[in-house]
Formats: C-alpha cells, structure tokens, sequence
C-alpha cells in the first residue's frame, strides 16, 4: 500500500503537544506515517515524541535539527529525505482527522494524482472561487495554467498539498529548488510545484484539489512572527513579485492574477490590514519604501496609503471590535473565521 509521510517542521510544544493528542494518538489506520522535525532549544519536544511512542503504537519518527537553521532549510531537507511515494508537508497550525482523511483518499483514488491542493470546507467560496464544489471530493483541473493561477496562493501554505514524492523531488535532480534558496524566497513549495507542472504539462500529470471538513485550526498556533514588522512588506510583496520574475515565462499570462489573489486571500484582506495598522505596521514610511513591489497592483498600493491616515488609535479600537464580533460568533453559531484561516499559513 502506498503511504504518505506527513512531514511537521516545528519548534513549537504546545503545537506539537496538541497535534500528537488530537491527531497522531487518534489515527487507526495505515496510509499515514509521521515525522516530526525539530529545532527548538530544548529537549522537551523529543521527550513527549519518546514519551508517545513507548506508550502507543505510533508509526511516528523524530529528527532534531540545529537552532540556528531557518525553518525553510529545515522543511527543504525534510522533503529531500522522505522515503514514502507521497508527502504531505503539515504546517504546525493545523488539526487533522486522519481517519476520516484516509478513508476519503482512498475513496478518491488520490495516487492518481501527482498533486492535490488540500483546503478547508470554510474556505469554499471564498474570494468567489469553487463556490460550487462539495466537501471531500476530489476534483481534477485539466487547464494547468487555470490550475497554476487559481490555487498558487493555498499551494503557498504548509498544510495544503499532497504531492507525489518522485514528481516532487525532480526540484532536486534538476536543482530548480536553487534559485528559490539562494533569493531567500519563503513561497518556495508554490513556486516549485509551478515549475513542475509546466515541465510536465505535455505528459501525463494529474493535479486535483480537495475541500475537507476534517482539518481545523490548531488553538496553539499564533499570528506569524514575520507580518509584524518590516518583513510583511518584503515577503508579502518584494518576494512574491521576485519569486514570479524568475519562473518561465508562460506564467506572466496568469501573474497578475495570482499575485492579486494571493494578497486578498488573507495577508491583505481588509480585516488583516486593519490588524496591521493597529500594531503600526502599516504606515507611511514602509508604504512609501515599498511602493514599487505594492503598485505590482495599483489599487493596493491606493488601499494602503488611505490606511496611512486611519489613526491607530483608531485602528485598535476597530480590532478590539472584530475581536468580540468573532469571539461571540465562535461561541454561539461556531464556524470557521478569518482569523483561523489566516493562522492556517505555512510558516514554521
């Protein structure tokens, strides 16, 4: 039986804690192997993995990795290692229920395909994209570019593709991951697999996506670190607009597009900005500083001047606002809020 590892680079505990309680220790079946991969300080993440294994059976490994390395490296390295004929690269954000993932999978047929965007059922409809799709099905987008400019954004997230090992690991025989590491790009997996599927648009490659009720939000997992200061322009803009000026150029028909989408889906959604003005991340200085890589399209570089003069004062107030609308949503109808989604992002 063909098996995908679920590869989790972490240094979070309490993360990791509640991935191993709600998803790991759960899970009965037989296509899912674990490896967790570590780079805290410390020891106590190992304990707990060792701790688990002695007192259940788990096909779960551990590796631990330096301090210093960065978690892109780290996760790069984690792919180039794994054995299985599928990988499934798990952001430490994310709960899911295997059990229930499997069976779908296998229902599916899901080794027919070379890649599967795995995404949330709240997400669909959202930004009018796949209104009309039903949960736990897997669907096969034959336009590759459609594909390509359609679900770059979700592939960018750790959590949010299944990709089969051998057509994955052509980046490292065919050293496309390089340009990626060496430009400290972070959407390296988006911008890899686009490259695969261009290379292999003339054979027989299968891409398909997924919306599952049966992955949620990790309570644990917090804001990204990077959106919080200056970074949040370089990644969100200056990295993603480099990442697409080095792809071949078949993707300049899909670029705006992508880009456009990418920055909506959740980093420049309206309620995010208004969170990024609040901690004074959006202001004039930066704005004005990256304005080329903003002006990439020209109304979100008019949409964050205009935010420029929101009083933060203000902006906060506005947060604290949004915070108790959501709050008192969760609690008395439940459901999957922006917050959540934003917290679903791949970083490590």
């Amino acid at each position: 039986m063909e098996k995908i590892c679920v590869v989790i680079p972490t240094n979070r505990f309490f993360c990791i804690e509640k991935i191993i309680k709600d998803s790991i220790i759960p899970y009965s079946g037989k296509l899912f192997v674990f490896e967790i991969h570590d780079s805290s300080d410390n020891n106590k993440i190992k304990e707990l993995v060792d701790s688990v294994i002695k007192t259940h059976k788990l096909n779960l490994s551990y590796k631990s990795y330096p301090v210093e390395i960065s978690a892109d490296n780290k996760a790069i390295m984690a792919i180039e290692g794994v054995s299985t004929s599928y990988f499934w690269l798990m952001g430490d954000g994310n709960l899911v229920d295997f059990n229930h993932i499997e069976s779908i999978l296998i229902k599916e047929n899901f080794n027919e395909y070379q890649l599967t965007n795995v995404d949330i059922d709240g997400r669909r409809g959202h930004l009018n994209q796949d209104a009309d799709k039903k949960i736990n099905i897997i669907y096969e987008e034959k336009d590759w570019l459609l594909y390509c400019q359609k679900y770059f954004s979700r592939l960018t997230y750790w959590g949010a593709q299944i990709v089969n090992t051998e057509f994955y690991h052509a980046v490292f025989d065919f050293k496309i991951i390089d340009k990626y590491i060496e430009r400290e790009i972070p959407w390296w997996i988006a911008f890899s697999l686009l490259e695969l599927i261009e290379r292999n648009c003339n054979q027989t490659v299968k891409l398909g996506y997924i919306y599952t009720n049966y992955i949620s939000y990790n309570p644990q997992k917090k804001d990204h670190w990077w959106t919080h200061d200056e970074r949040y322009y370089v990644y969100v803009f200056e990295k993603i607009n480099e990442g697409f000026s080095v792809l071949p150029g078949i993707f300049e028909k899909i670029e705006y597009q992508a880009i456009s989408f990418f920055r909506k889906d959740a980093l420049m959604s309206n309620s995010y900005l208004i969170f990024l003005r609040s901690i004074n991340v959006i202001n004039y200085k930066w704005v004005k500083k990256y304005k080329n890589s903003i002006r990439k399209i020209p109304s979100d570089y008019i949409k964050l001047r205009v935010l420029c003069f929101l009083p933060q004062w203000f902006a906060k107030i506005l947060e604290h606002i949004k915070r108790a609308i959501k709050f008192l949503k969760n609690f008395f109808i439940g459901g999957t809020n922006e917050s959540s989604i934003i917290s679903w992002w791949f970083w490590d």
